[in-house]
């Protein structure tokens, strides 16, 4: 009588997940189910389940997985600003900057 010893895992390692995806569920934490299946092969050349042992536990966030997502989404927060946007943009803080030093020369004149 021999024994074989079967391990499945529920969490699906055959399902394909883009990267991001995994990024996604690493860093927000899951739960995974793990399943051992015992068999017993008879004289006869005949399996047999004997016993089921079902796991399940919870996988923490994890923090790097986390930095990344940020830093990510911070790289999709540029704005592409036009020729124009950006030659307004710079009137407008060249202005401010005039008003500030302005401001900055009266208060030292008194």
């Amino acid at each position: 009588m021999k024994k074989k010893i079967e391990k499945e895992s529920a969490a699906g390692i055959e399902n394909r997940y883009n990267i991001r995806d995994a990024l996604v569920k690493k860093a927000k934490g899951y739960k995974s189910k793990d399943e051992v299946r015992e068999y017993v092969i008879d004289e006869d050349g005949t399996e047999r389940l004997i016993k089921i042992k079902r796991t399940e536990y919870e996988i923490h966030p994890d923090m790097a997985a986390l930095r990344l997502l940020f830093e990510e989404e911070k790289g999709n927060d540029k704005q592409e600003l036009t020729d124009y946007e950006l030659s307004k943009t710079k009137e407008r803080l060249l202005k401010e900057l005039l008003i500030l030093s302005e401001e900055t020369a009266k208060v030292k004149n008194l």
